[in-house]
């Protein structure tokens, strides 16, 4: 190998590395403590009837996906049924009595963040998850995508997971509800984690 190609390979080399480490510091999980139901609270907003956001829905259109693995939560700041038991998701069959996201809701979820409907590609999706009390309401719809590593599949594995503690009592319905969409990566078994 002549000395240009060794200086080439040495350069690829260095590249990758930076590359890894840009990637592994940017991506780590920012710890965030447990926080008591008394505190989520004073951020709900009431939406009318028997739902509430968890924050304010600043935005209905230029939604971003600059936070992945999180939504844009000026658009999705998650909402949850306030009328909802432990006993109740924790029945089974639950989350599908629930269930109702029709297509057009699905269409403007699309539209809001700018991404082209692609089967297979993407879903919606709750950000608080039907089977911890969240609801089908815009502001806690966004887009998912099925061919990341941290996209839905694996979100839906925390869900699961985050639903199940809720049941056994191992975590308060609110804090799965606010951890599940603003910081569900800390309970991947890969971060530490029990899911």
């Amino acid at each position: 190998m002549n000395k240009r190609g060794e200086h080439y390979g040495i350069y690829l080399i260095i590249a990758a590395i930076l590359i890894f480490i840009f990637i592994a510091t940017t991506q780590q999980d920012k710890p965030t403590p447990t926080i008591p139901a008394a505190q989520i609270t004073p951020n709900i907003v009431q939406t009318g009837g028997n739902q509430q956001t968890l924050g304010t829905r600043n935005k209905t259109a230029d939604c971003t996906m600059n936070n992945w693995p999180y939504p844009d939560f000026d658009c999705t700041p998650g909402a949850i049924f306030t009328n909802v038991t432990v006993d109740q998701i924790c029945t089974p069959g639950y989350s599908a009595s629930v269930r109702d996201v029709p297509e057009s809701l699905k269409d403007k979820v699309y539209t809001e963040y700018n991404i082209i409907r692609i089967p297979y590609a993407f879903e919606v999706d709750h950000c608080i998850s039907l089977e911890i009390a969240g609801s089908n309401d815009i502001s806690n719809l966004w887009i998912e995508s099925y061919n990341d590593s941290m996209g839905a599949r694996t979100k839906d594995r925390v869900e699961n997971c985050l639903h199940r503690m809720v049941c056994n009592k191992t975590i308060s319905l609110p804090q799965a509800q606010y951890d599940v969409c603003h910081n569900w990566t800390k309970y991947l078994k890969e971060n530490g984690g029990t899911c």
